[in-house]
């Protein structure tokens, strides 16, 4: 089966409303980040891969991003807010930038 038609049998099967995970569903995915599984400190301190293993970090509590529950810019869905100056997220492993 093509790529195009493997994506629209998925799109398909999540519009009937049966089970979809990018985890499963999307083979060529790396890592898969979701707001609503972090990690909170101060700020968010750790994003959770879902997909495999690489969870940036970040110890230093002034540097933790904001985690906004029920964000309305995002039709109700979790988001992080980064300041764009010391905010940051590091992950230890290879294959992601920091």
């Amino acid at each position: 089966m093509s790529g195009l038609h493997a994506s629209r049998a998925q799109w398909m099967r999540r519009i009937a409303g049966e089970a979809y995970s990018p985890s499963t569903d999307v083979p060529s995915l790396v890592n898969w980040y979701r707001a609503d599984t972090v990690t909170i400190a101060t700020g968010v301190s750790q994003l959770t891969d879902k997909k495999g293993s690489v969870n940036p970090t970040q110890a230093t509590g002034s540097k933790q991003p904001t985690q906004n529950v029920a964000d309305s810019l995002m039709g109700g869905r979790d988001s992080i807010t980064f300041d764009g100056t010391q905010h940051a997220l590091i992950a230890a492993s290879p294959g992601i930038g920091a």
